[in-house]
Order: structure tokens, then C-alpha cells, then sequence
């Protein structure tokens, strides 16, 4: 890279430090340290003249550092100061070491930062060795941080100045920064959507620029038409990052514990935001594949709101959002300018038929969630038969699988108990022929363990009770097995609950009340971890009252 700029070894790094007055006294020890180790370090007192607008100043601060470091104590954890230093710097993408100084209660942490690992300050025996781990953290991907702070306000003068276009990027520094959008980015740090919106704006009027300028020769147009190409290839780049991050946050937001339905619900109204904000900003700039990428970001969005709305019991608001994702993806199937876009189309047209079914469902509106349900297993029969002729259609497969089995939940609400053990069969029969392609993938186990946990539900309305045991004993298996590598994740801890749950039903029709007592206090364990987890979905409210019940119903027999 040309030497345009001090080189990196001579830029001092710059580190915000966050704390509560109260700890006055480890903050200036902390910062006399970092400073003899060559680090620049802003902090509230020593850079806040008297007389300056004090949060003003602090966000600046914030914004100039490279990283931020927070001193975690039951005085910061409280500090409302503290909290908006924190949420501005996760608002900018900032890397944030929760540095502790003394023992905490990790509930009082501000939102966002229990699940980056921290730094423990509170021997102070053990301090030397602390401060070299951190300072060995704070040099990783150092110069990614660097380019980010530089390029964010670079990005923030240009827009407080009207977006005015001398403002922009160009040449050599535009192309650099091109690069580092294309990048990996470090673990919990991603590009914010004003380096997007700089940089693309950046690259628009580059192009722009050069279109007029080079227009009169066919050599200058072929310089034209290169550099267009290595704007769209970089855009392209930044638009995958984008997509893959979008996927990544929404999913770890909806299996990370402590993460609220709330939460989930603000950030993917962001996220959708953006992705509306990004496909309209200019449509015509775009190549037709990028746009359709675009949409389907906006597509993930708007099914995953749905979903987070379902979890909260706000019926109408998914419901409205579930047709808007069915809306969107009738548009890819239908698209006869983009027939590679009809297979995902006819998925999501079924993914978000079943949230429909399952809005109805939660209303104990059975028989229309069933309606639903039949439409989504015909349209994934269909898609299922159509592309088998041309690959394994392990999409599709996957899809129906889940169709039966939510099939066999709703017959059984309806009564209809042999109808619902064909579904529940069928479901794992599918998820079995996936399995047997690709026997060591734990996602597919995951789904064959499902599938027989629902076969078993079936067969328990069916009084065939021996058989609904081995098949629970096994996915009971499978759900403990995998929570050994992932404790924390809400997806397999609501499953194996589910399982304990019919294995104690199991037990109470079978008179043995004290297997069913004990079975229950595990279920009831799990099911309050859930409620703690997310206290805002209201189906794990409502098994969290069931299982209660079954519990107290158990302990009344087993000790009679």
C-alpha cells in the first residue's frame, strides 16, 4: 500500500475509556499504564474542557477511538453515563473489553457486552499479567480498527457537510477503502451503514466523474468500463458481507440466551430498515442480480420479524408482517426475467404460509392453521417433485419435513390421532432419507430427533405407549448430546424440554408417578431457564404455567 499517510507503527493507538467516577482511582491507574505503553487514551476529565458540551465531547471521543474499554463494576453497571458510552460505541461497531475491576452481578450489565469475554483487574496480584493480555487484545486486527475510525469520520464530516461531493473519496484512498469493505471483518465488529453509503456514494461519483471525463475515446472508455466492473465487483463483495452479517446477527440473536424478544425485535426493525433503505437508495445502479439480492435480504427480514412477533403474541402485527414476506417472495417465484429466483421463491412462499398457520394456531384457530398448512405441503410436494429431476432437492425435503411435522401437532389439537401419526411418520420418514445422505451432519440428526419426538407425541394419543418411550429416550440423547458443545443455545433447550415433557406424560399414563415427578422437575428446570432467557415469548410463558401444573400434579401422586 503506498505510503500516503504517517506509517502504521508511528500512529499512537487511541482507546476510550468508560468508568464510573466512583472508580476514579483504577481508571487513572489504568491509564497511566496504557499510556506507557504507547497508547493514546481519551477520557472524560482529562479531555473535556470546561465550558464544552459534555456529551458532544464524549461521542466525539468515542468516535476518534480506535477502541473503547470499560471498566465493569456495580458502579459503572448502574451508571446511566456508562450505558449511553456503550451503546453509542456498539451503535458505531467499536470493540469493547469489559475490563473488571470487582465482582459483579452479570444482570446489571449493559445490553450487549456479556457476550464479549472480558479482563479481570480484581486481584491485583495477578495485574501485570491482565494488562499484557490486554494489550495483546487490543493489538489484534489493529490496523482493520484503525481504517474503520479513520473511515467513519471521514464518513461523518461528509454527511454533517450536506453530502457535498468534494467531500468524497477518490483515486487511491477510494480503492482502499473499497478493499477494506471487501474484508473479513474481526470477530463482534462489522462496518457500520455509513461507511456503505460513503463509500458507495464514493465509487458513484468516481464513475460519474470519469464518464465524463473519458467519454470522447474508445480507450478511455475501456478504462471506464474496467473500472465499473471492479466498482461492481467491490460493491458485490460489500453487499455479500452485508447479507452474510444480516443472517448471522438475526440467527444469533434468536438462539443466544439473555437475548430478549424485545431486543430481537429493535435490531431486526433496524436491520429491515437498512435493507429497504439500501435497495431503494438507487435502484437503477444496481445490476438486476444485486437488486434481487437485495430483496431477498429484505425478504429474510421481514419473515424473521414475523417470527419474533409470533414469540411476543403480537398476533396482528405478525400477521402483517408474515404477508408481507408472502407478498415478497410471490414476487421472486413469479419473476420471469429471473427464473433462477423461482426456487427460493416457492421456499420462502412456504416458509411464511407455515408462520401463518402458526399465528392461527397460537389463537387456537386449528382448523385454519391447517388450511394453511395443506397449501405450504402442496406447494413443497410440487417443488419436491419438479426438482428432484434435476438434484437432490434437499430444500425442499427439509421444508416438508417440518410441514408434517407441524401437520401432526395440529391434527392432534384436532382430534384427529391417526391422521396426525401418518403426519409425524411421513415427517420422519423425510428427515431419515436426509440423515442417511449425510449421516455425521448434526443439523440433519437435530431434525430426525425432532421428527421422532413428534412421532412419539402421536403414538402416546394412540395409547402406544412403549414405543412413544425409546423413540423419546433417543432424542433425548441427541438434544443432551449436542447441549454439551451448546448450553446456551434456546433452540435445543426448548426441544429437549419438549421431549422430557412427553417422556413424563409417558410415565404419569403409565402409573409410574415418581419416574414422571422426577422427569417433570427436570422439564420445569429447563422451562424457567427459558422464561429467564427471554421473558418476553409468551409460549414459553404459557409451558412455563403447563409444566408447572404437570409438576405439582406428579409430586400429589408420587408421595401418596
Amino acid at each position: 500500500m503506498p505510503n500516503k499517510r504517517k506509517s502504521e507503527s508511528a500512529i499512537p493507538t487511541t482507546v476510550f475509556l468508560s468508568y464510573s467516577r466512583k472508580d476514579i482511582s483504577i481508571a487513572n491507574w489504568l491509564r497511566n499504564e496504557l499510556k506507557e505503553k504507547e497508547f493514546q487514551v481519551f477520557q472524560d476529565l482529562p479531555d473535556t474542557l470546561p465550558g464544552e458540551e459534555w456529551w458532544s465531547r464524549l461521542k466525539q471521543l468515542i468516535r476518534e477511538s480506535d477502541q473503547v474499554i470499560f471498566l465493569m463494576s456495580e458502579n459503572s453497571n448502574s451508571s446511566k453515563v456508562c450505558a449511553e458510552e456503550i451503546r453509542y460505541a456498539l451503535d458505531l461497531q467499536k470493540r469493547i473489553f469489559p475490563v473488571l475491576i470487582d465482582n459483579i452481578d452479570w444482570r446489571s450489565v449493559p445490553e450487549g457486552l456479556s457476550k464479549i469475554q472480558g479482563i479481570y483487574l480484581t486481584n491485583s496480584g495477578e495485574r501485570a499479567s491482565s494488562m499484557a493480555i490486554l494489550t495483546k487484545a487490543m493489538g489484534t486486527d489493529l490496523n482493520w480498527f484503525r481504517e474503520h475510525t479513520r473511515l467513519y469520520n471521514r464518513a461523518l464530516r461528509w454527511k454533517n457537510k450536506g453530502m457535498k461531493a468534494d467531500e468524497l473519496l477518490t483515486g487511491d484512498s477510494l480503492h482502499e477503502a473499497e478493499e477494506w469493505l471487501s474484508r473479513q471483518s474481526p470477530k463482534h465488529a462489522f462496518p457500520t451503514s455509513l461507511h456503505q453509503e460513503f463509500i458507495f456514494h464514493s465509487r458513484k461519483a468516481e464513475i460519474a466523474n470519469q464518464e465524463r471525463t473519458l467519454k470522447e475515446s474508445e480507450e478511455q472508455k475501456k478504462k471506464i468500463d474496467e473500472q465499473r466492473g471492479k466498482a461492481e465487483n467491490n460493491f458485490r463483495a460489500g453487499i455479500d458481507i452485508i447479507t452474510e452479517i444480516q443472517h448471522r446477527i438475526i440467527e444469533n440473536l434468536k438462539q443466544t440466551r439473555g437475548v430478549s424478544s424485545a431486543t430481537q425485535e429493535y435490531a431486526i426493525q433496524t436491520i429491515l430498515s437498512a435493507s429497504q433503505k439500501l435497495k431503494n437508495n438507487d435502484p437503477d445502479f444496481y445490476p438486476s442480480s444485486v437488486q434481487m439480492q437485495l430483496a431477498g435480504n429484505e425478504l429474510y427480514a421481514t419473515t424473521s420479524l414475523a417470527e419474533v412477533f409470533l414469540r411476543q403474541g403480537k398476533f396482528k402485527e405478525a400477521e402483517f408482517s408474515a404477508k408481507e414476506a408472502y407478498k415478497l417472495s410471490e414476487a421472486f417465484r413469479l419473476d420471469d426475467y429471473n427464473p433462477l429466483q423461482r426456487r427460493p421463491g416457492l421456499l420462502n412462499t412456504s416458509k411464511t404460509l407455515a408462520i401463518l398457520a402458526e399465528i392461527y394456531s397460537r389463537q387456537n384457530e386449528n382448523s385454519k392453521a391447517k388450511e394453511y398448512l395443506e397449501e405450504c405441503r402442496y406447494i413443497q410436494e410440487k417443488g419436491l417433485e419438479y426438482y428432484s429431476n434435476y438434484s437432490e432437492a434437499e430444500d425442499f425435503r427439509t421444508e416438508l419435513a417440518e410441514t408434517f411435522h407441524r401437520l401432526s401437532v395440529t391434527n392432534i389439537l384436532l382430534g384427529k390421532k391417526e391422521e396426525a401419526l401418518l403426519n409425524s411418520q411421513e415427517a420422519l420418514k423425510h428427515a431419515e432419507y436426509l440423515l442417511h445422505k449425510d449421516e455425521d451432519n448434526q443439523h440433519l440428526q437435530i431434525k430426525v430427533a425432532i421428527a421422532q419426538s413428534s412421532v412419539a407425541d402421536s403414538l402416546i394419543e394412540n395409547n402406544r405407549l412403549e414405543e412413544a418411550q425409546k423413540m423419546l429416550d433417543y432424542a433425548i440423547n441427541m438434544f443432551s448430546k449436542d447441549l454439551e458443545t451448546s448450553p446456551d443455545n434456546l433452540f435445543l433447550l426448548h426441544w429437549k424440554s419438549i421431549c422430557l415433557e412427553r417422556l413424563g406424560n409417558v410415565y404419569m399414563f403409565q402409573k409410574a408417578y415418581t419416574d414422571g415427578f422426577e422427569v417433570f422437575e427436570q422439564t420445569l428446570s429447563i422451562k424457567k431457564q427459558l422464561v429467564e432467557a427471554d421473558p418476553n415469548d409468551i409460549h414459553y410463558q404459557n409451558d412455563l404455567k403447563i409444566i408447572s401444573s404437570k409438576y405439582e400434579s406428579a409430586k400429589q401422586l408420587a408421595n401418596t
